[in-house]
């Protein structure tokens, strides 16, 4: 049953708290625009509005013409507009607005009080912290909790049809980020939910909760299936899911990528998860009685979901804050000012968004207008980069992976090894992401693979295995430019 009760009216000091906390979340979704992978959504983008959505990479010479689905085509020319127009630091504020109404609209699920919320918000937002930034990610953030959204405002009224928006819904998420399918999933379990819920009623009927009617489950199913149906109106039809199996279930990937490993409960960002979860279930146990069946279904669900995979985190930390601000003004009856009545307790608060204010501007706003201290703070190669260009070397470029974007971007007169989007493409002869880490061997790096691919330049990390194998083979390879960060080598001869 999903508790209504709100707290007794919020006094000046309660706002104050609120605004405070609500500034304090919007500050932790405020990350610098270092996502390694901005730099070719933002060459992307502006390639679509010249030539459409691509049919084949533009952007490698190791690839070139492979069958790339760009499932996020719309978000990237957004993001190339604004980038284009307004500037990097116009994006960090957008997209931290983005996951705050995210979090917002997810928490607002549930109708309790305002305190409630904001408490909830800033306890997901702590959570989802390490992936949030300017990535197309968050829109899928916006996409879930819209779609939560609608289910249980419908559920609560289904009279008002509010279920219809989830198709119109669906057709643009397709078209802006490939995490539509948790979308898919989280109506998909909210219908197995409610289904549960009425077949329990028929054999325990004085049991104390409310069911939807046979006719709004049926109702549900066909606008599921139209949702489904709505998914193949993209550039790519039905290849948007096989991009999305190949993309999940690729073991290189889960492997080789940070944020595609399984988490970790042991370390610092997988410690947070295990305490917000283990919070949620000891607050839910405490007041299970006033817990929403649906919600907790749910919850169960996406935390499977979550710990497979680091950037999956932000989900679940969306789809449990009904649950969290029931479980909050459950067991603060009397709202959050009552607890906060003392000035001393909102003078700190104001002390800490003041600092933590500060701080975010001098990490965030230099990197967001000048693009020589963003690619400092990036660890990108801006000084090899200049080096190429100001003495316009020729010859096929061998690069790191985490750089490949931020080359797509900077470096356009020259194709890549690789990038970001390419670390699950795959032909029956070809592996690309394979033979990349093949090359990171501490002792015997398959340098045959830069012959197979013509390389006649390599940019790579200055304390990478591969550049110390360079520095013992003077004879073939040729240092050209060394900072604190990259070295790159060309072949002997080849200059």
């Amino acid at each position: 049953m999903e508790n209504k009760k709100t707290s007794p009216t919020i006094n000046w000091r309660g706002w104050i708290f609120i605004s405070l906390t609500l500034v304090l979340a919007f500050l932790l979704t405020v990350r610098p625009p270092w996502d390694p992978d901005l730099g070719w959504h933002l060459r992307n983008g502006e390639d679509v509005l010249r030539f459409g959505a691509p049919r084949g990479d533009l952007y490698s010479y190791t690839m070139a013409g492979y069958p790339w689905v760009s499932h996020e085509w719309l978000t990237d020319v957004l993001l190339y507009l604004s980038q284009h127009y307004l500037g990097l630091l116009f994006l960090v504020v957008v997209f931290a607005l983005i996951a705050l109404a995210a979090y917002l609209l997810a928490a607002r699920v549930s109708k309790v009080s305002w305190e409630a919320t904001i408490l909830a918000t800033f306890t997901a937002v702590l959570v989802a912290y390490p992936v949030v930034g300017v990535r197309p990610q968050l829109l899928t953030l916006l996409g879930l909790a819209a779609t939560l959204w609608i289910l249980f405002r419908w559920r609560a009224l289904p009279s008002n049809n509010l279920i219809y928006w989830l198709i119109p819904l669906m057709l643009l998420w397709v078209n802006l980020h490939g995490g539509f399918v948790a979308g898919l999933i989280l109506t998909g379990a909210f219908g197995i939910g409610e289904l549960t819920k009425v077949i329990v009623k028929r054999y325990r009927p004085r049991w104390n909760f409310s069911v939807l009617s046979i006719a709004h489950i049926w109702q549900l199913v066909g606008v599921g299936l139209v949702s489904v149906a709505v998914t193949l109106v993209n550039p790519y039809t039905w290849r948007v899911y096989e991009e999305f199996i190949n993309t999940v279930f690729n073991q290189s990937v889960r492997s080789g990528i940070a944020e595609w490993l399984p988490v970790n409960l042991g370390n610092s960002n997988g410690f947070n998860l295990l305490v917000y979860t283990v919070l949620l279930v000891v607050f839910v146990l405490i007041s299970w009685r006033k817990m929403d069946a649906t919600k907790i279904f749910l919850a169960v669900v996406f935390f499977a979901v979550a710990i497979s995979s680091w950037r999956n985190v932000p989900l679940f930390s969306l789809v449990t804050l009904p649950l969290l601000a029931d479980a909050i003004s459950a067991l603060l009856p009397e709202g959050i000012h009552y607890y906060t009545r003392s000035i001393w307790v909102l003078l700190a608060l104001l002390i800490g968004v003041g600092y933590f204010s500060y701080d975010q501007y001098r990490s965030v706003v230099p990197p967001s207008l000048d693009a020589t201290r963003l690619a400092a703070v990036s660890n990108y190669p801006d000084g090899a980069v200049q080096y190429i260009k100001d003495n316009h070397l020729a010859g096929k470029l061998f690069n790191e992976y985490n750089w490949g974007g931020y080359l797509v971007w900077q470096l356009p007169e020259k194709k890549v090894f690789i990038d970001g989007r390419m670390a699950v493409w795959q032909t029956p002869t070809q592996n690309l992401f394979k033979e990349y880490q093949s090359l990171s061997a501490e002792d015997d790096p398959t340098t045959g693979i830069l012959d197979k691919y013509g390389v006649s330049l390599a940019l790579i990390y200055n304390n990478r295995p591969l550049a110390q194998y360079f520095s013992r083979h003077a004879d073939t390879w040729q240092k050209v430019y060394q900072d604190g960060l990259s070295v790159l080598f060309a072949r002997t001869g080849q200059l």
